[in-house]
């Protein structure tokens, strides 16, 4: 199981576009500027193929931006595959503190608040150290305990969901973070074990850090010497110097006694000297600059009983244990994290008109537009409401002729027609049978004058038929034919009858 986890090599950061190379903490380190456009987020299974133990450490050391100063983001954050929080260091900006969120056994979400953090939002470049161990979480500023806060003891080991650095607490963008160093360690002492000699701002230089009763205590150093500098130019003549002292008086010699002064006769191989005594102790070096990550190592002897392990997977579900006492009531917890957003609310009831606004200011002149393509054929709207009845239109054009109609029903009976014409005299008839003799009948003259008077009266109402339709001659014709009919048959004369006008028409 690995010990540790470079996260800024994990997500590749020196490598991603969106990221920018500036000044760290002193001359000689480097850091990484986030831009908010860029993605930092990947399976946790991935950064800790072993899972987030329990009990860990996390090392940071960054600066946080004037653009950041008063939000709210994530330093560090694991979240499960629904997206919600499992653990994690989240900054608010507006009240300078600093929350510490984590998941219990039972899937319950704790907070632990660090208040007064103002330090950590001047601008400049710290380090954070927090520590995760049993009952105890502490933070540590600067290589300085700041506070100590209480947590449940047992907590789950992290396999799944996701890993994000330097996230928005609301969204899912980057925020603008300068970042130098940003670590997960298994070892929940790790926090204590680093130093802060990378931060020139608390010595002015190289420094030496270290926990001393709870308090930083910082050791300048000198650093090493530079690159000797380029030669200088040459300098002018000197001015000539004083005359020098008289000389000795010199013995003569021949040429071979000074050769061989010159060259001297060759002695013999001298003893080894004595063992020098030891020299002062050097100034102690700089620290080095991290190395990369080594081969792996053969596997060693057996070593001691190590410490104990981390809490295992949880196990299986045991049986319904006996109802305990029930406890205490325990004092008010701490404020939860922000939960999701809640489901939009029903429609209120409808307000009061308010007041008529202020008129508006003239709008600018609109820019010269196009006529855009045709847009897609809208759904078939609703029915609307009836509409009033319309103005009288006016008289359209005559239409094509329609075709022509179904058979109508037969109409009722017509009034009856006008008399026909009288038409040609038919054929002569057959003679008729003889008919029987009739009964003799006396006529006598009152009764001759009685048939007489019922003439007149017939031919006074023919008259009067005539006058009131002359149009029809068939009518009177056949009037006049009945009358014959009848006077013949009282017995009265041709000759009376051409007296009153009346004619046989045979």
């Amino acid at each position: 199981m690995d010990t540790g986890f470079d996260l800024l090599e994990e997500f590749r950061v020196p490598e991603s576009r969106g990221v920018r190379k500036v000044d760290g903490s002193n001359p000689e380190a480097t850091a990484y500027r986030i831009n908010p456009s860029i993605h930092l987020r990947k399976t946790t299974s991935d950064v800790y193929p072993d899972g987030l133990p329990s009990d860990y450490s996390i090392i940071a050391t960054f600066k946080v931006t004037k653009d950041n100063a008063k939000k709210s983001w994530n330093l560090w954050q694991i979240s499960n595959p629904e997206g919600q929080d499992q653990v994690g260091l989240r900054f608010h900006g507006d009240t300078k503190s600093l929350d510490f969120f984590y998941t219990g056994l039972q899937g319950t979400q704790m907070l632990r608040t660090f208040h007064r953090m103002e330090k950590l939002f001047d601008g400049e470049w710290h380090k954070l150290a927090l520590s995760v161990k049993g009952s105890r979480v502490k933070l540590l500023i600067d290589c300085a305990e700041v506070s100590v806060e209480s947590i449940e003891q047992q907590r789950p080991v992290i396999h799944q969901g996701y890993t994000s650095i330097a996230k928005r607490a609301a969204g899912d963008r980057s925020v603008s973070v300068e970042l130098q160093q940003m670590e997960v360690s298994c070892d929940p002492e790790q926090a204590y074990s680093e130093g802060c000699c990378e931060l020139s701002s608390l010595c002015g230089g190289y420094a030496e850090i270290g926990l001393t009763a709870g308090r930083a205590s910082c050791k300048c150093l000198h650093g090493q010497p530079g690159i000797q500098g380029p030669a200088g130019t040459k300098g002018h003549r000197g001015l000539p110097g004083q005359p020098g002292d008289a000389g000795r008086l010199g013995n003569w010699i021949d040429d071979s006694q000074a050769k061989l002064i010159l060259q001297g006769i060759r002695g013999n191989t001298g003893d080894y000297g004595n063992v020098g005594e030891s020299g002062p102790k050097g100034e102690e070096g700089i620290k080095g600059e991290k190395g990369m990550r080594g081969l792996r190592g053969q596997v060693g002897a057996k070593g001691e009983k190590g410490f104990e392990g981390i809490p295992g997977y949880q196990g299986v579900k045991g049986e319904k244990g006996e109802s305990g006492n029930v406890g205490r009531v325990g004092p008010q917890g701490q404020q939860g994290i922000q939960g999701p957003k809640g489901r939009s609310g029903t429609t209120g009831q409808k307000g009061i008109i308010g007041d008529p606004g202020i008129p508006g200011r003239d709008g600018d002149p609109g820019i010269e537009a196009y006529q855009g393509p045709q847009g897609p054929s809208g759904r078939i709207g609703r029915v609307g409401a009836k509409g009033e009845k319309g103005t009288l239109g006016p008289v359209g054009e005559m239409g094509p002729q329609g075709q022509t109609g179904p058979r109508g029903y037969k109409g009722s009976a017509g009034k009856p027609g006008r008399p026909g014409f009288i038409g040609p005299p038919g054929p002569t008839g057959h003679i008729g049978v003889p008919g029987k003799p009739g009964p003799k009948v006396m006529v006598t003259q009152g009764s001759r004058e009685s048939k007489v008077s019922q003439v007149q009266r017939l031919e006074t109402k023919v008259n009067m038929d005539l006058r009131e339709d002359r149009e029809s001659a068939a009518q009177q014709a056949y009037l006049d034919a009945q009358v014959l009919l009848e006077l013949k048959e009282f017995g009265v004369k041709e000759d009376q009858m051409a007296f009153r006008g009346l004619q046989d028409p045979g």
